[in-house]
């Protein structure tokens, strides 16, 4: 088989040089390089960022491109983006956010990728996190609607959401007793009773 064809198969869409490592079964770091390079200089592989790359023929994923960016292990889909996909929110800039141990903005492809950094303590407590599979593959992973709230809550204070009809404030609690801030249970005690609010108004 193929140096390309087993990239081909792999569900990834973007690898890491650690990936294409295990991949192709290249353990040493030279001799690495130099396929990177040859597969490069024949159009098989293109570079995406330092240390990121595509294979020609094979479209990008977006979430899995947004938590390649950082190299950490612990990033992951939240805030807009997230609230966007749960249908918390029904206004979104398309600027792709994701949680992770620094700041960054990267465009690809007319795409910002924006990395809203957090604590390591809160990017390692994993609870509300949801991995999303090609088999029993992993290719990135996306905060839950509770964890995408709580994570907004949390970075940007008191804000507003469309549409937390669905939302379970139960488990909201539970994910933000991780946090360890008082401040972040009374806005969810605060967001909860505003929908409970709505929710009466809704049934007169």
């Amino acid at each position: 088989m193929s140096k390309t064809y087993r990239l081909l198969l792999s569900p990834n869409s973007v690898f890491t040089i650690k990936e294409i490592s295990d991949l192709l079964a290249i353990s040493d770091l030279n001799t690495l390089k130099v396929r990177i390079y040859r597969m490069l200089k024949h159009n098989q592989l293109f570079p995406i960022r330092r240390g990121l790359y595509g294979v020609t023929g094979k479209p990008i994923r977006k979430f899995e491109l947004a938590v390649k960016i950082c190299p950490d292990s612990y990033s992951y889909i939240s805030f807009d983006t997230a609230c966007y996909k749960h249908q918390l929110i029904y206004d979104w800039s398309g600027v792709i956010t994701v949680a992770s141990s620094r700041s960054f903005n990267f465009v690809y492809q007319n795409i910002l990728y924006k990395g809203i950094k957090l604590r390591p303590d809160l990017l390692s407590y994993r609870t509300g996190i949801i991995t999303v599979k090609s088999g029993s593959h992993s290719l990135y992973n996306i905060a839950s609607p509770e964890r995408a709230v709580v994570d907004t809550l949390y970075r940007y204070g008191d804000v507003e959401f469309d549409d937390l009809f669905t939302l379970n404030f139960y488990r909201c609690n539970n994910i933000a007793g991780g946090f360890g801030k008082k401040r972040l249970l009374v806005r969810l005690n605060k967001l909860e009773e505003s929908v409970k609010r709505l929710l009466i108004n809704r049934n007169d």
